[in-house]
């Protein structure tokens, strides 16, 4: 330890890399025990595997600052550069606002060079495209900072001549030509280099805009005192200069206090070229321990292109600083990198024409980083430490395979029974995690019959979208009880706070109140956060209650009309001020009146509480204005003082959702307020800059607790784990899209340099990390099938790589030799498409085939369904004989379920008989659209009740609707107005032209009380019924169309007709009329026939629930039932959804012999003594 310099361990094992750092901590302590050891991690995930490695292999692990590398730089140039001012000036939050600042200058027409920025802002009336622009720019400045230090060197050299004599001559030396000519040489042609000039020159409003970043500073403390001396300036220190001095002082030989005595870095994957000069001149004060997972032991990075001119002595120069030992103890390192290299590896422009195509095409980052490693002069000090996978698996052979740079001379066969890889490709992204939970409950199975220590933290599950799958996986994991014996405990990692959090995604709504549509849902969504219910006394109970009185009373969205009038020129009654009123009237003044009288009681409490919160709304919503724009200071207040008071209770927990929010209105005011131009923040700027804050803070869950780890797959975060599985690898989907803005110089073709990052090489080295970190299974999962039409969709490029390699490079136990024929059968080896629904049969099956990926089981026994093995024909309620009805035969029958039994039997039949009540398809959820139209039984309700009005009562009845909200409003209203007054007016002329006088006070009466036997299956049965009917003579059916059907009407009026013929009220012939004011004559009955026909439908009615009776509407409209049948014209006899789960299909029911004799004696009835009495 007394010669510190710059170490890289390098390791394809992050454990080996864990154990060395743990070695080092305890074999060489710090000298100063009350010191801590600083721990660069790039992530949370890095950071507690290491705290757990550390302490396993330690006991303890403590006094250890985890940080990330600029958190460490920062704190050194701190310590180095003497500097207390905690405000970095030029990081990206600080530019974007500095830019947005100066918006007055850069886009004023008279100020030249910003003409394409001037043109994106034009009509940016409310600061949201400026502010959106301000901070894609302050990203690239950003990335310029990091990896082109020197351009921003360059920048900070111009001045405002150097601008103007350029403007005047872009081809006369200076500063400014140079710096575009030093850039724009290429060594291709000189056609490339004249096209990246152009580039830069078009660009030189990026430049300029440096430039003036600089000028707007207001260089002062926090308390406001000015900055002077060494305070001011490094103040106006950029990243780059940062860097350079630091790297200037440590070089020196001036002497730094504070500085810490060893750094150790993990688990980063990939550094800037001037952070790994850092960490070099860093070395020369105290030991830097770089720990590198590395997939390959081999040297795999073309370094530069210079090398290849003096190949012999770079080699030369490595092998001499990879030769010496260093003090590890026990651990040996492996041979040096340096005595991998091969001359033959390499074409003559020094291009690797030999390895591994995996990590030719997922490894660039690694590649570039170690390349750039190695182009440190000195060399860093490398310390190899390979490990070689013992296992004999599919995916153990692919780990050595990049450890040794190679690909096997002949093909590796795959074993029978291995899963080390697999690809399965869903439907869904349920499916895919339906499917990925059967998969981990089969490696606990598999784990326990080997006797094997298997637990939840030792597998990890990853996404490209952690948001996307977090309502699936809570789903699908969370379903199950943890009582059960298949739960599986879990955790979410990495979701943004805007989505996990329902406090910040309330705030968010909260202040773009005035701007969005406020519908019945949004509201009632809000009163479902508990914080916000709480502060107005409305619990869950409460919210369903609202559901229904906001659906009762037809309110659908708007405050009151100062909202409605923004998108409609007419009052509309579905405003909740309106749907108030009505409540609230009904409440105080009863039935009577055009309101809701359904609130009573305590009701009227919960009432109130619901007007308090809305006019909290309307107070929020008028303050909260699109015009809204004040100082960032303000901001703060505003939202504490009516939105976080006003709307929430505040406890701990929710305080603690709130912070990120607090936190990022701090960060904002202070660093406006250490600028010179000072921008206003509009509400819609201020919900952008929040809605960007929470969607860049991730939550996290404590992770590798004893759980199983879902996260995202996100960069240097290569844990560990025996088995991991990855999903969401659809094309398109990963690598992710990196949107970058074509301003980017660093984009440009050309200005490309080693170690510049992207997100799709990132992404590929992430998936190369995922390969490594898999100790024993590693699983892809990616939607490869339509759920629509049942088209293939293809997989990511990455994962059609992985297959094509294994499809090249191994084979199967006695597989034909030939290539094609051989990639189709191993690609069928590791690779199934899964059922799209969990209840197939597939799903359950357990043997193997030979030659396919092993089945995983399916362990959902919700979703097991009896296979029908035997082959035979499902058995539906109506094929079977006889029931036993839920309540005993009664000698009274009800003439409401004789009616609703001739209405629809089977419906009559699963609910009264086997309390069966099938979906109606009607959804509970508040609908946020007014209704532009009225079905069939709202519109036939109202003509009944107009019928029986005169014309101006009639008219006061509608418009008592349209101000309840139950008439549609505006030309629709009118539209369904006029359509019920014309319904209504053809049935009055129908009935004056018959001659019938209309009875607005109809007379009923009570059924008689005559006894009716019937004998069923040799059993007798006597009944009465008990009802009322009226005694006039015509019937009104305002929701039938005789045209379209009349069976219904016919069965109900023939009942009634024989009903009042037994009473001694029948008549001799009566009127019915539809809702257009056709007529139908029927002939009344006579005592006798009357007995006759009420006997028989009782009869029918018993059968009926003894065993579903067959009385299928459609058929009894067939003139010819049985030359229907003969002709097989099944499709013109409709069935109901009743019908088809009792009795299957038409064409099933007539096959049963008992269904088709009752069908026909049904039928046979309807047409001799009802249809027949038609004139």
């Amino acid at each position: 330890m007394s010669n510190p310099q710059f170490n890289v361990i390098n390791s394809n094992s992050l454990e080996t890399l864990s154990k060395i750092c743990a070695q080092l901590m305890e074999r060489y302590p710090l000298t100063d025990p009350l010191l801590n050891e600083e721990i660069v991690v790039m992530s949370m995930g890095m950071r507690s595997f290491l705290t757990q490695e550390i302490a396993k292999q330690n006991q303890i692990a403590a006094q250890c600052n985890f940080q990330q590398i600029w958190q460490l730089i920062w704190s050194i140039h701190n310590k180095v550069n003497g500097s207390d001012d905690k405000l970095n000036r030029f990081d990206r939050s600080y530019i974007a606002w500095n830019i947005a600042g100066m918006r007055d200058i850069w886009s004023n027409p008279a100020i030249k060079g910003f003409e394409k920025m001037q043109e994106y802002v034009k009509d940016d009336n409310d600061g949201s495209r400026c502010y959106e622009l301000a901070a894609k720019i302050a990203d690239t400045f950003d990335q310029y900072q990091m990896y082109r230090p020197d351009w921003i060197a360059a920048f900070n050299t111009f001045t405002y001549d150097d601008f103007l004599t350029f403007d005047a001559d872009n081809e006369a030396s200076c500063k400014i030509n140079d710096w575009i000519n030093e850039n724009a040489r290429s060594k291709n042609s000189e056609g490339r280099s004249r096209a990246i000039r152009d580039v830069l020159v078009s660009n030189l409003w990026q430049v300029r805009l440096w430039c003036m970043l600089r000028s707007n500073f207001l260089l002062q403390s926090e308390d406001g005192k000015p900055l002077e001396g060494i305070e001011r300036e490094n103040a106006l220190l950029d990243r780059a200069e940062v860097m350079l001095r630091l790297r200037m002082a440590l070089l020196s030989d001036r002497k730094i206090e504070g500085l810490p005595q060893r750094v150790f870095i993990f688990g980063v994957s990939s550094l800037p070229l001037q952070v790994i000069s850092f960490l070099e001149a860093l070395s020369y004060r105290c030991p830097v321990f770089l720990f590198l997972l590395n997939p390959c032991a081999e040297y795999w990075g073309d370094i530069d292109s210079s090398w290849k001119f003096n190949f012999k002595e770079y080699k030369k120069r490595i092998l001499a600083v990879t030769d010496k030992q260093y003090p590890l103890g026990e651990n040996q390192r492996n041979a040096g990198i340096g005595k991998n290299f091969g001359e033959n590896s390499y074409n003559s422009t020094g291009d690797l024409i030999e390895g591994n195509p995996l990590l030719l095409s997922f490894g660039k980052q690694a590649r570039d980083n170690l390349a750039l490693l190695l182009s440190q002069e000195p060399v860093p000090l490398f310390i190899n430490a390979f490990i070689e996978n013992d296992e004999s698996s599919l995916l153990g052979a692919i780990q050595r395979q990049l450890l040794s740079l190679s690909v096997p001379e002949e093909p590796v066969v795959i074993q029978d029974s291995d899963t080390s890889l697999s690809v399965h490709a869903c439907h869904t992204k349920r499916r895919e995690i339906e499917v990925l939970r059967d998969a981990i409950l089969q490696k606990f199975k598999e784990a326990k019959e080997k006797g094997e220590k298997l637990r939840p933290r030792d597998i990890v599950v990853m996404v490209p979208a952690i948001n996307e799958y977090a309502p699936y996986i809570s789903a699908v994991f969370g379903e199950v009880s943890p009582e059960a014996n298949d739960y599986l405990p879990f955790g979410i990692s990495d979701r943004t706070v805007s989505q996990s959090s329902l406090i910040a995604g309330a705030v968010l709504t909260l202040i773009n109140i005035s701007s969005e549509r406020i519908t019945n849902v949004l509201l009632t969504d809000l009163l479902s956060v508990p914080a916000i219910g709480a502060k107005f006394n409305i619990d869950a109970d409460d919210v369903s209650l609202i559901v229904r009185w906001f659906t009762d009373n037809a309110v659908f969205w708007g405050l009151d009309d100062l909202d409605t009038q923004k998108e409609s020129q007419i009052k509309l009654e579905g405003t909740f001020e309106e749907g108030l009123k009505r409540m609230v009237s009904g409440e105080m003044l009863g039935p009577d009146y055009d309101c809701y009288p359904e609130i009573e009681g305590d009701d009227a409490r919960l009432l109130g509480n619901l007007a308090y919160f809305i006019r909290e709304l309307k107070k929020l919503r008028d303050i909260f204005t699109p015009e809204l724009s004040v100082d960032p200071s303000e901001w703060g207040s505003l939202l504490n003082e009516y939105i976080i008071n006003k709307f929430f209770v505040l406890d701990d927990e929710v305080l603690s959702e709130l912070n990120p929010l607090f936190e990022t209105v701090d960060s904002v005011s202070k660093i406006i307020n250490s600028l010179q131009h000072k921008p206003k923040i509009t509400l819609q700027v201020f919900l952008v800059m929040l809605s960007r804050a929470l969607d860049m803070q991730r939550e996290f869950n404590p992770y590798l607790r004893d759980r199983v780890n879902f996260c995202s797959l996100v960069p240097m975060r290569a844990v560990p784990f025996k088995h991991v599985f990855i999903l969401g690898l659809n094309d398109m989907d990963f690598p992710r899209d990196e949107r970058t803005p074509g301003f980017n110089l660093m984009s440009v073709k050309g200005l490309f340099r080693r170690g510049d990052r992207s997100r799709g090489l990132d992404d590929r080295f992430l998936f190369l990390e995922a390969l490594l970190s898999a100790r024993k299974s590693i699983y892809f999962s990616y939607i490869g099938q339509s759920p629509i039409d049942r088209k293939e969709l293809n997989p990511s490029v990455v994962l059609t790589e992985l297959i094509d390699y294994v499809c090249d490079n191994f084979t199967l136990e006695g597989l034909d030799s030939d290539k094609k024929i051989r990639a189709a059968a191993v690609k069928e080896r590791i690779w199934c498409l899964e059922h799209m629904n969990s209840y197939h049969e597939d799903n359950f099956i357990t043997h193997d085939e030979a030659g396919k990926l092993p089945k995983i089981p399916s362990f959902d026994e919700s979703s097991l369904v009896i296979p029908s093995a035997d082959k035979r024909e499902r058995v539906f309620l109506g094929d079977k004989k006889e029931y036993v009805a839920r309540s005993e035969f009664s000698d009274k029958v009800l003439l409401s379920d004789l009616l609703s039994f001739l209405s629809n039997s089977s419906r009559y039949f699963l609910y009264d008989v086997l309390d069966i009540a099938l979906d109606d398809g009607k959804s509970e959820d508040l609908s946020e659209v007014e209704s532009f139209s009225l079905n069939r039984i709202e519109r036939g309700s109202l003509i009944e009740t107009l019928v029986y009005s005169d014309e101006e009562k009639g008219k006061e009845f509608l418009e008592s609707l349209k101000i309840k909200g139950q008439l549609p409003s505006g030309i629709f209203g009118q539209k369904e107005e006029t359509l019920l007054l014309e319904s209504t007016r053809k049935i009055k002329e129908a009935l004056n032209t018959y001659g019938c006088a209309l009875n607005k006070e109809k007379t009923y009466i009570n059924v008689s009380n005559e006894k009716f036997t019937v004998n069923i299956n040799g059993k007798t049965y006597t009944f009465t019924l008990e009802g009322i009917i009226d005694t006039d003579e015509y019937c009104i059916y305002p929701f039938n169309d005789f045209n379209n059907n009349c069976v219904k009407p016919l069965l109900k009026f023939a009942l009634k007709a024989a009903l009042a013929a037994l009473s001694g009220k029948g008549h001799s012939e009566y009127l019915l009329i539809d809702k257009n004011g056709q007529k139908l004559i029927f002939k009344g009955y006579t005592y006798a026939e009357a007995f006759d026909i009420t006997s028989k439908l009782l009869l029918f009615f018993a059968a009926g629930r003894i065993h579903p009776y067959p009385l299928i509407i459609s058929a009894l409209k067939q003139n010819d039932l049985a030359a229907v049948i003969a002709n097989g014209k099944f499709t013109e006899i409709a069935f109901t959804k009743e019908d088809a789960y009792v009795f299957g299909s038409f064409e099933h029911l007539i096959k049963n012999e008992v269904n088709n004799k009752l069908l026909f004696l049904f039928y046979d009835f309807y047409k001799d003594n009802i249809e027949s009495r038609v004139g």
